[in-house]
């Protein structure tokens, strides 16, 4: 039976999504002291819910924590982001994520160049690999958003602890990226099994990075446009064989292996 792990950054995010799970009941775990955790089952799955916090730092700490003790397939990531095309874009859009820049620390490695005491700082000290600011979402799993919901927008997205927009970044954020927020990235770092990232639009940035506001009852509105992609994903017939590819892709990169080659699908984003 597949596991799959939804959280989101706050109680808010998620409310309209455990309206779709009445059934859902406590999990306790004693090894996360006074973590909510509900645990519920949907057309032949496991579904958990949780609350990782706001930041990449909780996000990151509680993504651990939770994926040794859950051992999800799948996390999805449910919560608001500011949009950053505000023309094109309105207030509750729904998008997914396929990538997530860090946007904090990714002008490291321009500055602690080879010349300066700093330069091991952008590697890995356990694998002495580069650390990776951008992270991709897997291909099998954004092919079987697409097909299942055409009309939202995909692209990629910049994770920042600075809201609503990252300092001196957000030149950067408009060329490269559709949406800001602060916990994408962290999760797909310190996740254990594929992540699925959803946001809803809580806010438009004006082209400075400036927050043009939030009407009244967004965040509600956010999580009921949340929780029907969620619906519709955990419905679809297809989505344990999307993820049976993920999980393999995954689990070579995590190993080191060469990336999986049984998989034909194409994104056209």
């Amino acid at each position: 039976m597949l596991r799959i792990l939804v959280v989101s950054a706050f109680p808010e995010e998620r409310h309209e999504i455990d309206a779709l799970f009445p059934d859902a009941e406590e999990h306790l775990v004693a090894e996360i002291d006074q973590k909510n955790i509900l645990k519920s089952e949907y057309n032949g799955m496991q579904i958990y819910f949780s609350y990782l916090g706001v930041g990449a730092s909780l996000a990151a700490a509680n993504t651990a924590k939770l994926c040794s003790q859950v051992n999800p397939d799948l996390i999805i990531f449910c919560g608001v982001a500011g949009g950053v095309q505000s023309v094109s874009q309105k207030h509750g859009d729904v998008l997914v994520a396929t990538a997530l820049h860090h946007k904090d620390f990714d002008h490291f490695p321009s500055i602690f160049v080879e010349e300066t005491p700093y330069h091991q700082c952008v590697f890995d000290p356990h694998t002495t690999k580069a650390n990776k600011y951008q992270f991709e979402i897997d291909p099998d799993l954004l092919y079987c958003l697409q097909k299942l919901h055409p009309a939202h927008l995909f692209g990629a997205i910049a994770t920042s602890n600075f809201f609503p927009a990252p300092p001196g970044k957000y030149p950067e954020v408009l060329k490269s990226c559709v949406a800001v927020e602060m916990e994408g990235a962290a999760v797909v770092e310190a996740a254990t099994c594929p992540v699925i990232i959803l946001r809803s639009l809580s806010n438009l940035l004006d082209h400075e990075g400036s927050n043009l506001g939030e009407p009244a009852g967004i965040i509600l509105e956010c999580s009921k446009n949340l929780a029907s992609v969620l619906k519709t994903l955990l419905d679809s017939p297809e989505l344990p064989s999307a993820l049976k590819l993920a999980q393999i892709r995954f689990l070579k990169q995590f190993l080191n292996l060469e990336s999986h080659p049984e998989s034909g699908s194409e994104i056209h984003l």
